[in-house]
């Protein structure tokens, strides 16, 4: 079963959110930068709480994430939201696929990170973007 952090909205954005203070990092700024960088539509892959939806068109915005409470709750708020497990599932080709702070948690999955890569570059069109801590910010949690 999924970690406490997984299972509500409000206390996984706190928690990213304190995570982001104790590696004093500006949460809003990295995700602001990013959304530059994807010009078009955006498949947000492991979006967790969607966060990144705040920062472009959301009519050209699809998160997609395994934690399905969390995408029926973000489909409510009128979030396109696809609940899916990449390591299993066909990623939707986009324009811009990204990932943020979410590659490391397949370094001990079946599927390496690698191929993670590659099936998100396989399925973007103009551009993939990744997008992890350079020191990990949520070893306290796991």
């Amino acid at each position: 079963m999924y970690s406490p952090i997984y299972w509500n909205l409000r206390f996984y954005r706190r928690v990213i959110r304190l995570l982001y203070w104790l590696a004093r990092a500006d949460m809003d700024e990295e995700y602001r930068l990013i959304s530059k960088l994807a010009d078009g539509e955006v498949l947000e892959v492991c979006c967790g709480d969607a966060y990144l939806s705040r920062f472009v068109d959301k009519s050209k915005y699809v998160g997609m994430d395994m934690n399905s409470y969390f995408a029926e709750k973000l489909r409510r708020k009128g979030l396109n939201i696809v609940t899916a497990d990449i390591t299993r599932d066909k990623v939707s080709s986009a324009e811009n696929i990204i990932m943020i702070i979410s590659l490391y948690h397949f370094l001990t999955s079946e599927v390496s990170p690698l191929e993670i890569i590659q099936k998100l570059r396989n399925a973007s069109i103009k551009k993939t973007i990744i997008c992890e801590p350079y020191q990990n910010i949520s070893g306290w949690v796991e």
